[in-house]
This record gives structure tokens, C-alpha cells and sequence, in this order.
């Protein structure tokens, strides 16, 4: 009668969870890829036939609603934005660090010296480019962006904002003097 009882009560949790689960979805936008427009899926097949839809959600960006695509394309992780038309706003693809323009090779190894670089992506939003970095040096992990021309345009501590980012640098100077 325990077992029993007890299998009872396993169901009902996970039957919970399972609510809460897709509770929690819903409220942040996340659906099913058969969900999206079919202006969005049909742009998506035709560009990357070949990739494989890992999930799909809406996001909106200055009142603009966009439909958000994370897909797989062999070793490609690739995310895209489209308008419920079909039309392509921001694509963010995974790359190796050594496919990395020298520019921006160069700015990273100006900006932050003996940088290792964990995570690198290209992000199109556009037409405008540029390269978000994922970054260790010496313990301490960054995020850094840089344009093709080699601009550093955002560098902050991972999991920080720009001031938290400037206190803690402004710290730090203080403690060297």
C-alpha cells in the first residue's frame, strides 16, 4: 500500500511540475517551432535547410515583437530574430576563436592582454557587425564586444554592469597607489 501511495505521489509532483514548467514558458514566450508565423518558418527552412530547430520563443525589443529562432546547424549554434514577416533582424552565430578577424584579434590583445578567449559570436543586427567575446584573464571572466574595425564598443565584468564594472576598476587603482 506504501509503494503504491508513494507512486502517487511522485505522479502528482511531476504532474505539477510539468504544469508550472509550461506555466513558466508561456509567460516568457517560448513555444513550440510548429507555433512560430509561417512567413518565420518558411525564411528559416529556405536559409538554413539543413539546421535543426532547438527552441523558439518571442522577445520584443522597443516595442517591436520578434520571433526568435536557436537552432544547431552541424557544429553552428545560431540564433536569429525575425518580424512576423519573415524578415531576418539579428542573427548570432557561434565561431572558433581563430576565425576571428586579425582586427579584432588585435583589439582584444590591446584591450586585454593574455585574454583566453571561452565563447566567441558574430552578431548581425542588420547590417551593422560585430563580435561578442567571452573572455578569461587571470581568473576573472568579461564580456567584451568589438566591431569589425577593431572598436572595443561594450567591455564589462561577466555577470556586472559598465559601473559596477568602473567601481571596481577605480578600486583597484586606488589599492595600487
Amino acid at each position: 500500500m506504501k509503494s503504491v501511495l508513494g507512486s502517487i505521489v511522485v505522479l502528482a509532483l511531476l504532474a505539477c511540475a510539468c504544469n508550472v514548467d509550461s506555466a513558466y514558458a508561456q509567460k516568457k514566450g517560448k513555444f513550440t517551432a510548429k507555433d512560430l508565423p509561417a512567413a518565420v518558418s518558411a525564411a528559416f527552412q529556405k536559409a538554413y535547410p539543413k539546421a535543426k530547430i532547438l527552441g523558439a520563443s518571442t522577445e520584443t525589443e522597443k516595442g517591436v515583437k520578434y520571433y526568435e529562432i536557436e537552432s544547431k546547424d552541424g557544429s553552428m549554434r545560431r540564433d536569429l530574430l525575425y518580424t512576423q514577416d519573415g524578415k531576418v533582424y539579428e542573427i548570432e552565430e557561434t565561431m572558433a576563436p581563430g576565425e576571428l578577424p586579425e582586427t579584432v584579434k588585435a583589439a582584444l590583445l590591446k584591450e586585454l592582454p593574455n585574454a583566453k578567449i571561452l565563447k566567441a559570436e558574430k552578431t548581425t543586427r542588420e547590417s551593422a557587425v560585430e563580435y561578442e567575446l567571452a573572455v578569461a584573464v587571470k581568473g576573472k571572466k568579461y564580456s567584451i564586444s568589438i566591431d569589425p574595425a577593431g572598436k572595443i564598443l561594450e567591455k564589462k565584468a561577466a555577470g556586472k554592469s559598465e559601473k559596477e564594472e568602473e567601481k571596481e576598476e577605480e578600486k583597484e587603482g586606488e589599492e595600487n597607489e
